[in-house]
């Protein structure tokens, strides 16, 4: 892309498509979050005054039942979520980015209404399916909101308008916790509407997603219709002068026609597609094993501990909130500048050292009366290191990973993993906590190590790269994790090939290559070689077979070097046709290329 185009801005229809799949999405998934904490008490009430009714009065429920049943409720959200995420692909593929969130607003519903009469019904079974329903629209949500925000947005902006995700997500936690103060709407009536509530994100996002587009690449790639596609991109740009964005997603829509649909098999076993998967895994892991859970889960013990009240212990927490949302804002802001990588590395980094710090703070708390107050200020720390990075950078780094035909496969994998993760951490925390006391931080600040190994070793830059680009690093990657961040040096120049106007056959003694796939090629030390769409890089010592049909093909028992024409490489040309030649074997012959552009 021209820079004039990877400088494009916000306008407001692009605004207004982000808010309607951001708002309406990360809303839903953060609310529901947060808001069964308040309440908790009172809901455990009612559970027990209804088992109690049931047996007419007769069985008094122990504490053990109605913490299970209470447990029940909670952990069915992750189990609801892992459903979700399991999903993503088929409803990306099936009803498209746009139109799978659409479709994804009838769970919200459902649970909605389940929440919300499940106290007049006097059934905590209701509210427990709620519960399950909610789980899957979050789940999806997790999935196809990031992916349409990726797609949809200018390269230049891909991050941070992947960062609103995680932003709404905050501020709808930070939400829930207001609302379910006890002196708003967490009261023993009040709380199944407080509930309900979720049923608001419903009745804004489907009709503002009516009035936006389909995601253009899923238009033009997965359906093949380019005008619709065209339409679509100038809506989001509000300009009709789309014809490079354009050019670039007619490339990547003829590699994917050469390529069936990505298998589950071929994730886990092509290199290609098995690093990118491990490094958007991994980052999901690290936000879920890096103790935020558990930090959120000890807040509230540790400011009783200061002295705090009831009621002054929410205002704390509230502040925490607070503190997510402006952290989460700032990192949105940083994002395009000091890029993912970095923002990932001081998140974790940050989050290693308070936790060591809680830890001692955490062992010594008894010692003096002040020392409480020192682990509330780490929370907060804590939750500080958090949002920079760790919060919201895996949720949209998948997306940038894979290209279309990987990128709904990729994103049920990670957002799977990502709630089975947060669901193991949920159910073997307290007893651990139990177990080990303060020092149950050790563990986290173990794994918190590991990972801003990982990051700083494996994870790739995507700032400003499009996904052509970040596909060639893991292309051009000598191993499975070694990601090459420098595929577009001077020395070696990328060149991409497409529509190439002769065809092959196979002839004996020749491995014929197509001419009609889509290529990526290098140019460097008077050599060049191309990269095959299966990830395999051979090098290009084709020769154009004597055909009248211009086979351009190559003898794999022979090496004879590849020439190419200056033409070809002109950078003062950005689309102009060529020819390629070779020396051996029919070098009198040429097949034409139709045109090539420039990736660097």
């Amino acid at each position: 892309m021209s820079n004039e185009d990877k400088s494009s801005g916000l306008n407001g229809r692009l605004v207004f498509a982000i808010a309607a799949a951001a708002v309406g999405s990360g809303f839903q998934h953060g609310y529901n979050i947060g808001v069964v904490n308040a309440p908790g008490k009172l809901i455990q009430e009612w559970i027990n005054y209804t088992d109690y009714t049931r047996s007419n009065y007769t069985v008094v429920p122990t504490e053990a039942t109605i913490t299970w049943i209470w447990s029940v409720a909670v952990s069915v959200y992750c189990i609801g979520g892992m459903i979700g995420g399991s999903l993503t692909g088929f409803f990306a593929e099936k009803f498209g980015r746009r139109g799978g969130l659409m479709v994804n607003n009838i769970f919200a519903l459902i649970g909605a209404i389940l929440e919300g009469f499940s106290y007049s019904a006097e059934s905590y079974e209701m509210l427990i399916a709620g519960r399950v329903f909610i789980g899957i629209n979050c789940g999806l949500n997790a999935g196809l909101a990031p992916m349409y925000l990726s797609e949809i947005s200018p390269v230049n902006l891909r991050g941070a308008v992947g960062t609103m995700y995680q932003l709404i997500l905050t501020i709808s936690i930070l939400i829930s916790q207001i609302l379910g103060m006890e002196n708003i709407m967490g009261t023993e009536t009040l709380w199944p509407y407080l509930l309900a509530f979720t049923a608001v994100a419903v009745l804004y996002q489907v009709p503002a997603l009516m009035f936006c587009p389909e995601s253009p690449k899923y238009i033009l790639i997965t359906k093949g219709r380019e005008r619709e596609a065209e339409r679509a991109l100038n809506w989001l740009r509000g300009t009709t002068k789309v014809e490079e964005e354009m050019e670039e997603m007619r490339a990547e829509s003829a590699k994917q026609k050469l390529t069936t649909v990505v298998s589950l098999k071929e994730m886990l076993t092509n290199p290609c597609l098995k690093s990118p998967l491990i490094i958007a895994v991994m980052m999901q892991l690290a936000q879920q094993f890096s103790g935020i859970n558990a930090v959120m889960f000890f807040s509230t013990s540790i400011f009783e501990d200061s002295g705090l009240n009831t009621l002054t212990s929410q205002y704390a927490t509230l502040g925490m909130g607070v503190m997510n949302v402006l952290m989460t804002f700032v990192s949105l802001v940083l994002v395009e500048k000091a890029g993912r990588k970095t923002l990932q590395l001081v998140g974790l980094a940050g989050m290693f050292v308070v936790v060591i710090l809680l830890t001692v703070f955490l062992a010594i708390k008894d010692l003096a009366p002040w020392i409480p107050y020192i682990s509330i200020v780490l929370i907060i720390a804590f939750v500080v290191a958090f949002a920079t990075g760790p919060g919201s950078i895996p949720w949209f780094l998948v997306s940038e990973l894979f290209n279309q035909s990987a990128r709904p496969l990729a994103s049920s994998i990670a957002v799977t993993v990502n709630w089975t993760a947060n669901f193991f951490v949920g159910i073997g925390f307290l007893p651990l906590a139990q177990l080990l006391g303060p020092y149950v931080f050790v563990i986290f600040a173990a794994i918190l190590a590991f990972f801003v190994w990982f990051t700083w070793k494996h994870v790739p830059e995507t700032k400003n790269k499009t996904i052509e680009e970040i596909s060639t690093m893991f292309r051009r990657s000598s191993d499975d994790l070694g990601v090459s961040e420098e595929a577009g040096s001077d020395d070696e120049e990328l060149i991409k090939l497409f529509t190439v106007l002769t065809t092959s056959t196979s002839e004996t003694g020749f491995h014929t290559i197509d001419l009609r796939q889509s290529y990526t090629m290098f140019k460097g030390s008077g050599s060049c070689r191309y990269s095959m769409l299966d990830g395999r890089e051979e090098s290009l010592n084709d020769q154009i077979a004597s055909s009248p049909n211009g086979k351009f093909s190559t003898d794999d028992d022979e090496s004879s070097e590849f020439e190419y024409g200056s033409e070809l490489y002109d950078s003062d040309h950005e689309d102009v046709g060529a020819f390629v030649k070779g020396d051996g074997i029919g070098a009198n012959s040429s097949s034409q290329l139709s045109s090539h552009s420039k990736l660097r």
